[in-house]
């Protein structure tokens, strides 16, 4: 049962960590890349940036409320260094 779930789940999305899913979208998913195309840590620009510029999140809502409404609430900023450009 837990094996046809975990198949499923990979092919429908609902395995994905969400925590871990937007530390990628962060660096733009180029930590993901083949060993051959990544490019090395100090030279990762995501999204056409330096590294301390990547988006970041702020979970709005604790994972008990997030669990128990069936989503998830955040305030997103494009770029981490402006803090008053945020959407929730």
């Amino acid at each position: 049962m837990k094996a046809g779930h975990d198949i499923f789940g990979d092919r429908l999305g609902f395995t994905i960590n969400f925590e871990e899913w937007f530390e990628d979208f962060e660096y733009e998913f180029q930590k993901n890349l083949p060993s051959t195309k990544k490019p090395a840590t100090s030279k990762l620009k995501p999204w056409g940036k330096e590294a301390a510029n990547r988006p970041k999140k702020l979970n709005l809502l604790t994972k008990e409320q997030a669990r128990k409404q069936g989503y998830m609430v955040i305030r997103f900023w494009k770029d981490r260094t402006v803090e008053n450009d945020s959407k929730v």
